[in-house]
């Protein structure tokens, strides 16, 4: 793959690869500088250790959204460099931006706030909602508006570096076939236990290879804590709450209950099938639609249709709902059908960039303020919870002066009717359920001293005050421990290269005799299987058999590695076919180049358009780099954010 990228280091494809493949380069060289402080410095400058918790917050609760499942070690680490990495990014940009006259007055800023919809009342800035909001988020208006300064100072530098590059028509012309040219490849495969490779390590090998790959068999810091839990739902019984102080709550925070014109929205989207949809496949797209509405004309159940014929999964599992829809959430056109639709009937067929729709509107919602009998009942729990938190909070507060005298935490708890617990051993990626997901906050745990009362945790459901007493660091295992897991470690990756570096030797007899000959060539019990991929556009190609299972960026570059019918790709590509891992040879078999004088429209700008940006992305990139380098002795990240 390097040496495709090398040999076409001004290819658009590159760049696309590049841009999939971007990794976080401050992580080479972090720690520089000396072990002289507590936070990450930047040539001199300290970061705001809130802004990395927050980041790595987003991070971890994106990759659980994602993976629907507990974030690995492994994932937890690259989380914390990447936060740590855009942290340091962000100083630097912010920094140059100072330098060079780039950094935002306060007028700006002034202008930037008053911008933001959140904060408008019939598209005016209304300074009552402004704080009402920044209430909500617990913040304080210099705070926010010193986010809205870092983030214009990186938005003007980001225009200013990516702003240079500008996308011409044969670049256009190579993203445009990169997408549209459709390519069949041969392909011949064998599986690694095929080979017949006697795949028994030496302890020397066994050794060396434990030492390259020691760190994926790293087991994480864990830690014991002994805690008091204090749920503020416990104290609801003792909150009493007059209905006059609700209705007093609702007269002064009125601005709360203001919702926007809103529409319930039911949808059955048929898909154009590229980002650049020639006439064909729109009007493929419209005469489905128009069928669908046929079907739906005499009877059928909208519901039913979506699930059956919608190109949208996510929609289409529930029956076509989308949910609530707001003005300025969608496309134009979609909404003005939407917001003008008659209530539970059928309107379309809408074209937008994303396809063909039909589309029901099951429910209205007028602007205005919701009124007081509507939200009663939801205020009063809010209210009510309010209060039981303060008690909660303040028997915290209680436990905690007596936890600082009296070392004994159990002791301290029963005075005040509470009881304490010994956890469970926990790690960063499995915690305890207290933690409420909240990675800084188990952080904050393993840095904290043994034996003393460590600062309370405040969560969503619960209060908390814990002790740590008991770490045991991260590590890495002797070879011993592990041998059982690492064999076959070694044996998968031994048994992949042994079987590429066979599989491209027969390279040359293939060149020599021709694709064809040299299967007809083929004994019969021969343990190399030919077989060929579907016409497709290349691009398309990695996500479906028999390349699905590998590497998408490795296949990727093996899929660009040939570009005339009859060239076969120079390395081999792992992956698997029916199950079984092995290696494949590529061959380009057929090539149907789109017809490029589609450029000379719209599409064309489109398409340019579209380069630009990744033109910029890149070389915004490649900028930051630079700017990392240039201060890489001055940059300190403490050894415990690096854990």
């Amino acid at each position: 793959m390097l040496a495709y990228l090398r040999r076409n280091a001004n290819s658009v494809v590159v760049w696309l690869i590049i841009g999939a493949i971007a990794v976080v380069f401050v992580f080479f060289g972090l720690g520089r500088g000396g072990e002289g402080g507590q936070l990450v410095t930047v040539n001199g400058e300290e970061a705001d250790p809130r802004e990395f918790e927050d980041l790595v917050r987003e991070a971890h609760n994106r990759q659980q959204r994602q993976t629907g499942g507990e974030v690995s070690p492994e994932e937890e680490r690259f989380i914390r460099l990447s936060a740590i990495s855009e942290q340091v990014n962000r100083l630097l940009v912010r920094q140059f931006s100072e330098r060079v006259g780039l950094w935002p007055g306060p007028q700006a800023v002034s202008r930037a706030i008053a911008a933001i919809e959140a904060f408008q009342v019939d598209g005016r800035f209304n300074l009552e909602r402004y704080q009402a909001a920044l209430q909500a988020r617990r913040q304080n208006p210099g705070g926010f508006e010193g986010e809205v300064r870092k983030n214009l100072a990186a938005e003007r530098a980001a225009g200013l570096i990516s702003g240079l590059a500008r996308a011409n028509r044969p670049e256009a012309a190579e993203l445009f076939h990169f997408q549209e040219d459709q390519a069949r490849f041969d392909y011949l495969f064998l599986a690694v236990e095929d080979g017949g490779w006697d795949l028994k390590p030496s302890a020397e090998d066994l050794a060396a290879y434990y030492a390259r790959r020691q760190e994926k068999w790293r087991r994480p810091a864990e830690m014991t804590v002994e805690y008091v839990e204090i749920r503020p739902v416990d104290f609801a019984d003792q909150v009493a709450l007059p209905e006059a102080e609700v209705e007093a709550y609702y007269a002064e925070n009125q601005d709360r209950f203001q919702q926007l014109e809103a529409v319930e929205v039911s949808q059955i989207l048929f898909r154009f099938p590229s980002l650049t949809p020639t006439e064909a496949e729109k009007n493929s797209a419209l005469d489905r639609a128009e069928a669908a509405l046929a079907r739906l004309s005499q009877g059928g159940d909208f519901a039913a249709l979506a699930r059956e014929l919608s190109d949208d999964p996510i929609t289409a599992e529930r029956g076509g709902a989308m949910g609530w829809l707001n003005r300025g959430s969608s496309f134009l056109a979609f909404e003005e059908a939407a917001f003008s639709a008659a209530l539970n009937e059928t309107a379309g067929p809408v074209v937008t960039d994303a396809g063909c729709h039909l589309l029901k509107v099951t429910d209205r919602r007028a602007a205005g303020f919701r009124p007081l009998a509507e939200v009663r009942a939801e205020l009063t729990e809010e209210m009510k919870a309010a209060r039981a938190r303060t008690l909660a909070v303040s028997r915290l507060e209680d436990l905690l002066d007596r936890a600082e005298v009296n070392p004994d935490l159990a002791a301290a708890a029963e005075s005040l009717g509470l009881r304490a617990a010994r956890s469970r051993a926990f790690t960063a990626a499995e915690p305890l359920a207290f933690f409420e997901g909240d990675a800084q906050a188990v952080q904050r745990a393993f840095s904290a001293p043994l034996n003393r009362a460590a600062p309370p945790f405040e969560g969503e459901r619960t209060l908390v005050l814990y002790v740590p007493r008991e770490r045991r660091d991260s590590l890495i295992p002797p070879l011993e421990e592990v041998r059982t897991e690492v064999e076959p470690a070694w044996r998968a990756e031994e048994g992949d290269r042994l079987t590429g570096e066979l599989l491209e030797s027969y390279l040359p007899l293939i060149q020599e005799r021709g694709w064809e000959a040299y299967l007809a060539a083929r004994p019969a019990d021969s343990p190399l299987q030919s077989g060929a991929s579907p016409l497709a556009a290349r691009y398309s190609l990695a996500s479906g058999p028999p390349f699905n299972q590998g590497d998408p960026r490795a296949v990727a570059a093996a899929l660009h590695s040939a570009a005339r019918p009859g060239q076969i790709a120079p390395l081999s590509l792992p992956g698997q076919l029916e199950g079984r891992p092995g290696r494949f040879l590529l061959r380009l078999a057929e090539l149907r180049p789109a017809d490029e004088s589609r450029l000379d429209g719209a599409e064309g700008l489109t398409l340019r358009s579209l380069l630009s940006l990744n033109k910029g992305n890149l070389m915004f990139q490649v900028w930051q780099a630079g700017l990392y380098e240039a201060s890489k002795d001055h940059i300190f990240v403490p050894q415990r954010f690096l854990q």
